[in-house]
């Protein structure tokens, strides 16, 4: 029986890992206006009419258990110890897959052109750094209405991804809109996501949309009392009335 040494990878950043190791979180929020620059706001909810756009934010991390799957480019020679054998299983290293996944109120409709997709403050290109999967079935209480998947390594390789990343967890975000249908009613609409990554996957965590309803009683004026003793206020709504209402 040996024990072969496990391969440390060649490219850790200084002050990477430490004794805590890092790995994918994950917030939504939804766009509920812009700053004094025109930089968006975010918040955990915001209100919306039928017919309107909302911008959703989904934010994640680059992880520094990232380390564990970038194969060293000049690997050492494994070294006999001892007594078990302790090695990385095929697979477990060369990719690291990060996966967004979204399910959204059927209120919704998505707008497949709004993805952006971002390192920091770099963006990634669709197909070649990214891909999107729509309609996606894990099983018949779970439906995604899209997933967004990258891979980590594939990102580091190609310098998109850097060892300051590593250590400093830069931020992964996918932003996008989604138009309430027109006829939507008073209520609140929930969106919900969450991140899988290798072996786990994070909390989910959801953005809410209130379309609030708005009553409207034309009445004629003549017939409006108020009751002395009560206070009660009466009206003859105008029949047949028809208006329009301008923002």
């Amino acid at each position: 029986k040996y024990t072969v040494t496990a391969i440390t990878p060649a490219t850790a950043p200084e002050g990477g890992g430490g004794d805590k190791t890092s790995y994918p979180g994950l917030t939504k929020e939804v766009q509920t206006g812009v700053d004094a620059d025109n930089n968006p706001i975010w918040d955990e909810a915001t209100s919306a009419a039928a017919g309107s756009s909302v911008t959703f934010k989904l934010e994640s991390n680059v992880p520094d258990d990232l380390l564990n799957y970038i194969n060293a480019e000049t690997p050492d020679d494994p070294t006999i110890e001892d007594s078990d054998i302790e090695m990385y299983a095929e697979g477990d290293r060369g990719s690291y897959i990060l996966t967004f996944h979204d399910q959204m109120d059927d209120a919704f409709e998505l707008d497949p052109e709004s993805f952006v997709v971002k390192i920091g403050d770099t963006e990634l290109a669709l197909e070649d750094e990214y891909t999107v999967a729509y309609n996606v079935t894990h099983d018949k209480d779970s439906i995604c209405d899209f997933e967004i998947a990258v891979d980590l390594v594939n990102l580091y390789a190609s310098g998109a991804i850097d060892d300051a990343d590593i250590s400093g967890a830069t931020p992964i975000t996918v932003t996008y809109s989604a138009t309430l249908k027109d006829g939507t009613t008073g209520g609140t609409y929930d969106n919900t996501s969450w991140v899988t990554y290798p072996g786990d996957e994070t909390a989910k965590d959801t953005a809410s949309v209130y379309v609030f309803d708005l009553k409207i009683f034309k009445y004629d004026q003549a017939t409006a009392t108020t009751d002395a003793e009560t206070g009660k206020w009466t009206a003859t709504g105008l029949k047949g009335a028809e208006f329009a209402l301008y923002g």
